[in-house]
């Protein structure tokens, strides 16, 4: 897939929104893959803007006449590469509680690996934080585990 987004980003200078329509994948998850896991450099906005500009692709309608217009809110779903139907599925297999903590869910979080992009599940947001500040590895949260142990 690497070798395709190249071709068709870099050579024939298409948008990323194209490329990922022709691989057959999320905008969100192919930018997460070409930044993260590739550690390609993207355009950015006001390189992209002048890009389509010259090659004719300029879109002159702006907000709800946008048919990129997600009505001011980013497809979270996409982002982690799920659907709207796994995380209704998921929030109802845990009766909508957070499955770290049991707490009811107020503002849930999708939960990913960072290394691989993948969905793990749905997280308040205390332990979606707390699993990122000590960095998504089970040797840090077994050594505060064993902490917390210890000081009892």
């Amino acid at each position: 897939m690497i070798d395709e987004f190249k071709r068709m980003y870099y050579e024939e200078e298409l948008p990323v929104r194209e490329v990922a329509k022709r691989l057959g994948v999320s905008h969100e998850s192919l930018v997460y893959k070409a930044k993260n896991r590739w550690g390609l450099t993207l355009r950015s906005r006001s390189e992209a803007a002048t890009l389509a500009h010259k090659k004719g692709r300029a879109s002159t309608r702006h907000g709800k006449d946008n048919p990129n217009y997600k009505h001011g809110k980013s497809n979270r779903y996409a982002k982690y590469g799920v659907t709207k139907d796994w995380f209704e599925a998921r929030s109802r297999t845990y009766g909508n509680k957070c499955e770290i903590c049991r707490e009811t869910l107020a503002k849930p979080c999708i939960d990913h690996d960072h290394a691989t992009g993948d969905a793990r599940g749905i997280l308040c947001s205390n332990c979606n934080t707390a699993l990122g500040l000590l960095k998504d590895d089970p040797k840090v949260i077994e050594a505060a585990r064993n902490y917390l142990i210890k000081g009892e």
